[in-house]
């Protein structure tokens, strides 16, 4: 294709515009940090920019825009030495390189302020030259080169991805791997607000960025006859105008405040959406992916400094990397042509997504891959001590006066501050105290009427003590007379039980006697029966012989007989029957014994009754003045509680106040020490 001396000259502008753009960076950067680092922004954005610029001639567009391979590479050649009549250019193929150097030492800057502070110069080096070497070539060749997604039909027209996405992602991995800026995070995970240097820089910055972003997305025509240049530019200006207004009215809502910060990185956060769809999408378009990347731009860097606890000093992942994939991905909802809105359907949002996806996962892993093997290799981070101190002076032994008379001013300031806070805290102190004093007086009339009623209670108590001893006088004198009475009446038991057994003999006595009595009975009765019979013999024998009495004879010697033994068994029946009342009285005795042997033991166990109802009573009583001993003394505890906690709270108001006191006393030294060097710096001058 033949040379176009317009196309040539618009690419070459738009480079230029490109370029200053890193003055924009580096002022954008050197104003949201601490100054004790601005020296070291200002050499990372010079030598990003120039290592960069070689590293890409050198290999880095020859693997975007050789000869496509497998739709992942191009292929290499050193120095731009290779065909490249592929592309097709109506321009000069140094005036591409150019265009296309800038925009890869443009990925490499963001990082740079993501990291600022901690990391070492030559890491960073390494790091910038790695992704204009390597990270974003072969991203853009994915896109741009004739790679893979540029065959899928994404669309990114001038780098909201292939650029900004890439180094806001790796910047992202760079500060998960360094970690956050010494005192930027409490111990609790609260955030600490570290300023910058000068705002002024910051919006100085902004708006050469602004400015420069016309050659950005303009130059991406690589033509200076096109119409579209017209349309890219009034979508830039509206995407970063409406972006600094929602990042306005999005801060104010978030916070109450009108962020200045915020508002002026909402405006990047704007043109970074918009570049990918600048040619894609009509006004309308630009002002609603302006103005949502520029309220997403506030909320997303909230999230990721207080939830991720990812410390970025200027938003680079914010503005580069969210808002960047955003707008990519809303080229496929607002695009005239194929977007979701203008009856395109979903496949370019798909396409969008993927692409987006894709670029996130290929910058994460290969920066993830990079920063850990090279802190394992040399360390990344500086020392503890060389951050505290400033990385101008460590890094680059540069520390002028105006550096210093910074730092002193910006010290008076925090300590200006922290004298303030503690002036209040003392006042609140004071004011508390002041409350606490007649707390105090109140606590004290308490304490000196809990004190008598201590007192009183103590009295009471020493008295129910001396009743709860006479308690239990009487109650071991009735155990005692208890104690006799069981005695007593186990003895009686005792009688009781031998009487009884006496008792047994006697009866056993009478039933052997009765025993006799029935057989001397039986006797008797068979003497009866004989007599009867032998009557009766002698009845028949007289009737019958008459006056012949020869028979009598014999009878009358048996009767005889049987008389004398009736006698004998009738003088034996009264001896026994003498014996058994003999033994009936002696068993009446013994009954009469152990009736009175019982009425004396059912005595004493009613005495014994008495005597342990008395101690029954008298135990109760002891439990009660138990009770209201524990209960005095239950009030006691309550008092002397009431005395600590007094005696606490009036410690702890004396502390609090000592310590705010020491805390002035502190800052009153470090003003006078600070006041000493700001004299002696004077005194250089």
């Amino acid at each position: 294709m033949a040379i176009q001396s317009i196309d040539t000259l618009w690419v070459l502008i738009s480079a230029f515009l490109v370029f200053f753009m890193q003055a924009g960076f580096g002022m954008l950067e050197a104003g949201l940090i601490q100054t004790k680092n601005t020296a070291n922004i200002v050499m990372k954005n010079l030598m990003d920019f120039a290592a960069g610029t070689f590293v890409f001639w050198l290999v880095g567009f020859g693997l975007m825009y050789g000869v496509d391979k497998l739709s992942i590479i191009g292929v290499p050649s050193l120095g731009v030495s290779g065909s490249f009549e592929h592309l097709g250019l109506s321009i000069p193929l140094e005036a591409f390189v150019l265009f296309q150097t800038v925009f890869a030492t443009t990925a490499a800057t963001i990082v740079s302020g993501a990291l600022a502070g901690r990391i070492k110069f030559f890491a960073y080096i390494i790091v910038a030259v790695f992704i204009s070497a390597i990270g974003y070539p072969v991203i853009g060749h994915w896109v741009w080169g004739g790679g893979w997604l540029q065959n899928l039909g994404m669309i990114d027209f001038a780098g909201s991805t292939v650029v900004h996405s890439v180094g806001g992602w790796a910047a992202l991995v760079g500060a998960y791997v360094i970690g956050p800026r010494i005192g930027k995070y409490n111990e609790d995970g609260s955030v600490n607000d570290i300023p910058g240097s000068n705002i002024v820089f910051v919006a100085l910055g902004v708006f050469i960025l602004w400015f420069g972003w016309f050659g950005f997305n303009g130059g991406s025509t690589l033509s200076g006859t096109t119409p579209t240049i017209a349309t890219i530019a009034i979508n830039t200006n509206l995407a970063a105008a409406t972006g600094a207004i929602f990042a306005m009215i999005t801060a104010r809502i978030q916070s109450g405040k009108v962020n200045v910060t915020g508002t002026l990185n909402g405006a990047l956060a704007g043109l970074v959406g918009i570049t990918a769809g600048c040619a894609a999408v009509n006004s309308v378009g630009a002002i609603v992916i302006g103005s949502m990347a520029g309220a997403l731009s506030i909320v997303a860097s909230r999230f990721i400094e207080c939830k991720l606890k990812i410390d970025d000093p200027v938003g680079a992942v914010t503005v580069h990397g969210v808002c960047g994939a955003f707008g990519t991905v809303m080229v496929g909802v607002f695009a005239i042509d194929g977007g979701l809105l203008y009856n395109g359907g979903t496949e370019l949002l798909l396409t969008q997504l993927i692409g987006v996806a894709a670029v996130f996962i290929w910058t994460c892993v290969a920066s993830f891959i990079l920063f850990t093997i090279a802190d394992k290799l040399f360390t990344l981070r500086v020392s503890k001590e060389e951050e505290e101190q400033g990385l101008d002076a460590s890094e680059h032994s540069y520390g002028n006066l105006l550096s210093k008379l910074q730092d002193v001013s910006r010290k008076q300031f925090e300590l200006s501050m922290k004298l303030r806070d503690n002036s209040n805290a003392l006042a609140k102190h004071s004011k508390n105290l002041y409350h606490s004093n007649e707390e105090i007086f109140s606590s004290i009339q308490e304490i000196s009427a809990t004190t008598q009623q201590v007192t009183s209670l103590s009295e009471k108590t020493a008295q129910d003590a001396a009743q709860m001893v006479n308690m239990s006088s009487n109650v071991s004198a009735a155990a005692t007379q208890g104690n006799e009475n069981v005695n007593d009446v186990e003895n009686r038991m005792k009688n009781i039980s031998y009487e009884s057994r006496n008792m047994e003999l006697v009866i056993n006595q009478l039933v052997k006697s009765s025993s006799k009595i029935s057989e001397i009975t039986d006797f008797i009765h068979e003497i009866s029966e004989r007599t009867n019979i032998l009557a009766l013999n002698a009845s028949i024998e007289s009737a019958r012989v008459g006056e012949q009495g020869g028979g009598f004879a014999v009878i009358a010697s048996e009767i005889k007989d049987l008389a004398e033994k009736s006698s004998d068994s009738a003088k034996e029946i009264s001896a026994i029957i003498q014996d058994v009342r003999d033994n009936t009285s002696g068993v009446a005795e013994k009954m009469e014994t152990t009736s009175k042997e019982i009425e004396k033991g059912t005595a004493a166990v009613h005495s014994t009754k008495n005597s342990f109802d008395k101690i029954i009573e008298e135990i109760r009583n002891t439990t009660d003045m138990i009770n209201k001993t524990s209960q005095r003394a239950e009030f006691t505890n309550d008092a002397t509680n009431i005395l600590v906690e007094s005696t606490e709270q009036i410690v702890s108001i004396i502390k609090e106040t000592t310590d705010a006191t020491q805390n002035l006393a502190e800052m009153a030294k470090e003003i006078k020490n600070l006041i000493k060097e700001y004299k002696l710096n004077a005194g250089v001058v």
